[in-house]
């Protein structure tokens, strides 16, 4: 097989049934053997279970069943922000109805069942979610809600602006107010702290909108350019309200 990939031959997927690979180091792991070294391994979700079965668990069968289906042509976007909740509600839906058929007969314990139904939003919290790029719509979005650009800090490892401490509350507290408090007080310590913390750089502040906008970039991509000025407006208002009743 080697030897016809040298040559730039093609190998079918159904060649490596003629031939056993040696398991060595982590490949001895039944688990790590048979999922560690699959790319995209989540696509197995939209093959079939004949096809799945028929692999036997072989990673370079499992492989191609996930470039399959990652090449397959996939479904228009939905319509509207009104059809993308009805589409998550229909798959909830769908989940929850082939984890109570899962196993036939079978009751599941509270507790587990509970676990089962929870694990979309368990997995969701691990997703990478994506980052604008140049060039995109989102990417411009960007600089017009915060009005810097995604990349604005892009190259800086040390945020230079300083926020008020214990060591320099002078530069931060009017002198007259400082002549009333004992600033060696636990008290007067725990209230730098607190407003350290509550203060934000204009590095930390746009690091903590590039996380927002993260948030929001999976809602924006379904959304047309009425809609998405919409979205916008309702954020834009938010922030309002929010620093007013700051």
């Amino acid at each position: 097989m080697l030897n016809r990939i040298a040559d730039g031959r093609e190998v079918s997927s159904d060649f490596s049934r003629k031939f056993k690979i040696k398991r060595m180091g982590k490949d001895k792991d039944d688990i790590f053997w048979q999922i560690g070294k699959i790319h995209g391994l989540e696509n197995l979700a939209f093959v079939s279970d004949e096809d799945i079965a028929a692999a036997n668990g072989n990673p370079i069968l499992l492989q191609s069943l996930c470039d399959r289906a990652n090449d397959a042509p996939r479904p228009n976007a939905p319509a509207s922000f009104d059809k993308v909740i009805e589409n998550v509600r229909n798959s909830l839906d769908n989940y929850e109805r082939a984890v109570d058929n899962l196993y036939p007969g079978k009751v599941y314990e509270a507790s587990d069942r509970k676990k089962l139904l929870a694990l979309p939003f368990l997995l969701a919290k691990k997703v990478e979610l994506p980052e604008p790029k140049r060039g995109q719509k989102e990417y411009d979005l960007f600089r017009e809600l915060y009005g810097k650009n995604w990349d604005h800090y892009e190259g800086v490892n040390f945020d230079s602006e300083e926020k008020i401490t214990e060591f320099n509350y002078e530069q931060y507290i009017d002198k007259h107010l400082l002549a009333g408090i004992d600033t060696r007080s636990q008290d007067f310590k725990n209230t730098v702290k607190s407003l350290n913390l509550q203060t934000r750089t204009a590095m930390e502040q746009h690091d903590d909108n590039k996380e927002s906008f993260k948030q929001m970039m999976p809602i924006l991509t379904t959304l047309d350019e009425e809609e998405t000025e919409i979205f916008l407006h309702m954020v834009r208002n938010k922030g309002r309200q929010a620093s007013a009743s700051a």
